[in-house]
């Protein structure tokens, strides 16, 4: 809460500065404020300054700003309260818990800064003071749901979950649509091992925000872990048709969720369905994703292309496509279909990247690359862009290029292990095995695949450890016994 004393003196640039606030002019707010403390240095001025660079994004500013104006006011518990949330913002966590302490030193009746020193404490793991702190500012407002919210947090991070369901739905007593109270209470629900219930909770948060991507994955995990398979898949596939591009990373934890027999028992229901309501376009790529979970590439490919002929434009079928016929070596079926959607969304950046994929596999590296710097134009922020990219001038030999695709690629997505897997090979080709292995090794950390400790081995044959080498083929082999370049591997390394 911000107390301006100044405006009862009438300062007309104090007043035009707040205007401009209320109507996002944040520069014009800047002006007015600094022409305020140029005239005439005021606390208030000073504050709201300072309050003005916060919005702006320039935290030092508004934190020399408020410091300007405690040196005018130094009995103003509310500049204290602000400066320790802009300490807080840049992790300056022992000035932020001092200007706290100062603010409640100053004026004990204020619940705000008990509120705030509680949070920092949370965050600290001083479970203890931040207890302390939110029973405080409950004592002092008991009608603010978010002071009981902050309580229920801590009870949570402490494990006390039975503590943190009833305090929290104390706060959804005074807010019933507080939305972030019902996630924490189906986490407590989580943590006592009530699935049932965390489903519901989970079901009523993702009616309060039906786009929220992170609770639909969260609810489809719950129904994994409660055995209910196809309502798993529906959640996935909703988040999953909305990003296709992070198709790989999202299908791994839902088909490890379930053993084979599940899915094998849910091909023969979706089989079922298809030949009592033929073209039913949900049960196609349902069934297309059964196909993928149960390793048969080929039958998944097939149901994708009839996803695409009923709905020509739908992307995440055409990607998959693109994909595994990609891999199966196969695009008769991919070409003519993502053709017709690349015509149809020129645009789109994700369309681009497929036709990208597609010429690459045809051999037209070149126009491969332009479709990607197109791609990434449209979408800089898109990590798989410039993995992509950077593979094609792996290929070409052009290792300053490719290495500064993979750092961009790093940015965006710092734990994508293709990118590590590539930056590997790449040290490789150029004789820097240390380095190589450096990078192979947190491919590993976020990936476990039997390429990664193909790769390693090579990586070790280049130091000439041969032992390490024949170590790494067998790691690969225990994850995937078919996997061909282990196979060759282990020949030339394991003669008979």
């Amino acid at each position: 809460m911000i107390h301006l004393s100044a405006m009862q003196g009438g300062d007309i640039f104090i007043q035009k500065g707040l205007k401009a606030l209320k109507t996002e002019s944040i520069s014009h707010a800047i002006s007015f404020f600094q022409e305020s403390v140029d005239r005439s240095p005021s606390a208030d001025g000073y504050h709201m300054l300072g309050m003005a660079h916060h919005k702006n994004n320039d935290i030092r500013q508004a934190i020399d700003c408020v410091s300007e104006a405690i040196n005018l006011s130094p009995q103003n518990s509310d500049l204290y309260l602000d400066r320790g949330q802009f300490f807080q913002t840049i992790q300056k966590i022992d000035l932020a818990e001092k200007d706290f302490s100062l603010s409640i030193l100053l004026n004990k009746k204020n619940d705000e800064p008990y509120f705030k020193r509680g949070l920092l404490y949370l965050l600290t793991k001083q479970f203890d003071k931040a207890e302390k702190d939110f029973n405080s500012a409950i004592e002092i407002n008991p009608k603010n749901p978010y002071f009981w919210g902050g309580l229920g947090k801590l009870f949570l991070a402490k494990k006390n979950y039975q503590k943190a369901i009833d305090t929290l739905k104390e706060a959804l007593s005074i807010e019933p649509e507080y939305f972030d109270a019902f996630r924490m209470i189906g986490e407590s629900y989580i943590g006592l091992n009530q699935l049932g219930e965390a489903i519901v909770v989970y079901q009523n948060c993702v009616l309060l925000d039906p786009n929220a991507d992170g609770l639909i994955l969260r609810l489809g995990w719950l129904y994994s872990q409660n055995s209910q398979i196809e309502p798993a898949i529906e959640c996935f596939l909703t988040v999953v048709q909305r990003h296709p591009v992070h198709f790989d990373s999202l299908i791994g934890s839902v088909i490890q969720s379930f053993d084979k027999k599940e899915w094998e028992k849910l091909d023969k229901t979706i089989e079922r369905k298809i030949k009592n309501a033929n073209d039913d376009f949900y049960d196609y790529l349902t069934m297309a994703i059964v196909q993928e979970a149960l390793n048969k590439q080929a039958i998944a490919l097939h149901y994708y292309a009839r996803c695409l002929k009923q709905n020509t434009s739908h992307l995440f079928s055409a990607m998959r496509l693109v994909f595994l016929s990609i891999k199966l070596n196969d695009t008769s079926v991919s070409l003519p279909l993502v053709s017709r959607l690349y015509r149809d969304h020129r645009d789109n950046p994700d369309a681009i990247y497929l036709m990208a994929l597609l010429k690459e596999k045809c051999g037209e590296n070149k126009e491969a690359e332009k479709l990607l710097s197109s791609a990434i134009e449209k979408s800089p922020e898109n990590h798989l862009y410039y993995y992509q990219r950077g593979n094609i001038y792996l290929k070409k030999k052009n290792f300053d290029k490719a290495k500064e695709d993979y750092k961009s690629c790093l940015t965006f997505n710092i734990k994508f292990s293709p990118c590590f897997f590539s930056l590997s090979r790449l040290y490789g080709l150029r004789n820097r095995f240390e380095t190589g292995l450096k990078m192979i090794n947190l491919a590993i950390k976020y990936e476990k695949r039997a390429e990664h400790y193909v790769q390693k081995a090579k990586l070790y044959l280049g130091l000439d450890n041969l032992e390490q080498a024949k170590a790494n083929v067998t790691k690969a082999l225990a994850l995937d016994e078919n996997c061909a370049p282990a196979i060759q591997l282990k020949t030339f390394l394991f003669p008979k």
